[in-house]
């Protein structure tokens, strides 16, 4: 698996084939479909302007496509954070396949809770 070179969290980026733009809010997300199967998806984000509205999130991936429109902040920490990031996507990736759709295995959260942890 390549690195993934994650924007930042706070980026406002407008999606292919459509004029809504998105705030990114979240980063590897893994949401469960049932006790089995779980997706993958490189962001989290909601509606710009709006905003957060109850508990809608867009889910979506890098092969979506997108335009930059703000980067948003990053520093030493947000780097050792993707580094961490990247390797916990490796590691279940290597240990499930690589499929979107994937066996259920512990959550890449777990793992960075460890990074969280070291800190």
């Amino acid at each position: 698996m390549s690195k993934i070179n994650f924007l930042p969290l706070g980026p406002v980026v407008q999606l292919v084939d459509t004029s809504h733009k998105v705030v990114i809010i979240k980063r590897g997300v893994e949401l469960n479909q049932d006790e089995k199967y779980s997706t993958y998806y490189d962001y989290g984000g909601v509606y710009y302007p709006e905003g957060v509205e109850g508990t809608e999130t867009l889910y979506f991936r890098r092969a979506t496509g997108k335009t930059v429109l703000f980067c948003g902040y990053s520093d030493k920490e947000e780097t050792n954070f993707i580094a961490e990031l990247n390797a916990a996507i490796a590691f279940k990736q290597s240990a499930e396949g690589s499929d979107n759709v994937r066996r259920k295995a512990p959550p890449i959260q777990q793992r960075l809770m460890l990074f969280f942890k070291k800190q």
